[in-house]
């Protein structure tokens, strides 16, 4: 029996997320069957990835038994969609945990990555990719990310479940979808930019600019102050370096 079967048998109550789901025991990637063959709603689980993929073109990781590596697909090419899936992380763990958002998407706990978020879309679908490191401990990790990523358990030193965690990420997600179709995604900005904890903090951008957060406006921008004026910045790679 497939790991995550009793998501099949008994469904999450949402209305969107996860009208169906497509189980594999081993896939490529999520994302990648999600575009080619999802259906409005459907959610495809792997419990492992051969080649799975992260923001700015990275792979991510995805060993059998450990983690939560899933997509959920949408027709819609509905607007904010990362930062509703942060958020349904950010708030499922958070009872057991305290998770911060790195912006844009990343989930941190005590500083290590715990999970990554990718949406792609190709030919009227939208696959939000959401892959979690629940069981990993620190071996698992490849030598050059065993300082940057954690899992769950390692940093918590508790036990999760996968297919409850899983079963609240969906419910949580489907929430977050819901308000941006009912138009309140500024709601959700909001409570992502209170949750990534910028403002006031010195940043560098892809190992080069450097300034201060003034804020992240409600396009999900950083507004960035630099010696030579003010930065709009939409993406890019930033590090922390004070402002605690």
């Amino acid at each position: 029996m497939h790991p995550f079967q009793s998501l099949v048998d008994t469904p999450p109550k949402t209305n969107i997320i996860g009208t169906s789901f497509q189980l594999f025991d081993e896939i490529d990637s999520t994302n990648t069957w999600a575009l080619q063959n999802g259906q409005d709603g459907q959610v495809v689980i792997a419990d492992r990835q051969t080649a799975g993929r992260g923001r700015l073109g990275r792979t991510w990781f995805s060993l059998p038994g450990v983690g939560i590596w899933c997509t959920s697909v949408l027709a819609e090419n509905d607007p904010g969609l990362t930062t509703a899936a942060a958020l349904a992380v950010h708030d499922s763990i958070a009872g057991k945990c305290s998770p911060t958002i790195k912006w844009p998407n990343d989930i941190l706990l005590n500083g290590k990555k715990i999970c990554g978020i990718l949406a792609e879309r190709k030919s009227g679908i939208t696959a939000l990719g959401i892959g979690i490191n629940v069981h990993q401990r620190q071996h698992h990790f490849p030598k050059d990310l065993q300082e940057k990523a954690g899992s769950l358990e390692q940093i918590t030193q508790r036990d999760w479940d996968r297919v409850e965690l899983t079963r609240d990420l969906l419910t949580h997600l489907d929430r977050n979808v819901m308000l941006i179709r009912q138009g309140r995604l500024h709601t959700l900005h909001e409570r992502w930019a209170e949750a990534c904890q910028l403002e006031g903090k010195t940043i560098q951008l892809n190992g080069s600019m450097e300034g201060i957060v003034n804020e992240i406006d409600t396009d999900g921008a950083i507004i960035l102050g630099t010696p030579t004026g003010i930065q709009r910045i939409y993406s890019g790679d930033i590090t922390i370096l004070n402002g605690d």
